[in-house]
């Protein structure tokens, strides 16, 4: 699915987000990719293979790719962030921005990038085994991404939807496609 910025920002036309999910057993795969000039881009680095970051806060101030997830029939919902450097945030929400909490997880997400002339691709792979309320069932998905300009520092927002007069990922009407899970094969 494609990501399109916020309506009305100026983001770089000559660039395209295309996201990808795949929820299989307890494993979430996600895929960006990103195509476009990446000099313009802040936070976009030359690291091509699996790339080893850390858990950390407020990626969202520069360029990462996300993703929010909720269970069908729940109030809670799940935030994963990832940067393009390897480091990666995960939260569980209670309501809408309520109940934050950083639930901790068996293992790091496993991050890879693969960056070609004009083309940009992260992957990554998260075990969400230890996340009884997750696992098995079937969740409503919204893929995002912050993107940091250069040398502007201008920040703008992607989505498959926005609904509302400012950014807001959080927003669950924006959760536009269902994610089944499927066996391990």
């Amino acid at each position: 699915m494609e990501l399109k910025p916020f309506p009305g920002t100026s983001g770089p036309e000559q660039f395209k987000i295309l996201v990808d999910a795949q929820w299989s057993g307890s494993k979430l795969d996600l895929s960006y990719h990103l195509s476009g000039p990446f000099s313009l881009l802040s936070g976009m680095h030359s690291h091509n293979g699996v790339i080893k970051g850390g858990r950390k806060d407020d990626l969202w101030k520069t360029t990462c790719f996300e993703v929010f997830f909720q269970p069908q029939g729940s109030t809670s919902y799940w935030e994963l962030n990832l940067s393009p450097a390897g480091d990666w945030a995960f939260y569980r929400f209670t309501g809408y921005r309520e109940g934050r909490s950083n639930p901790s997880l068996s293992s790091s997400p496993k991050i890879s990038c693969e960056k070609k002339e004009k083309a940009w691709h992260l992957t990554a792979s998260l075990d969400l085994g230890d996340q009884d309320e997750i696992v098995g069932h079937p969740m409503m998905f919204s893929p995002c991404a912050v993107v940091q300009e250069q040398p502007t520092s201008e920040i703008t927002y992607w989505a498959v939807e926005h609904h509302r007069e400012k950014p807001d990922f959080h927003e669950n009407s924006r959760y536009v496609r269902m994610l089944l899970p499927q066996e391990n094969s």
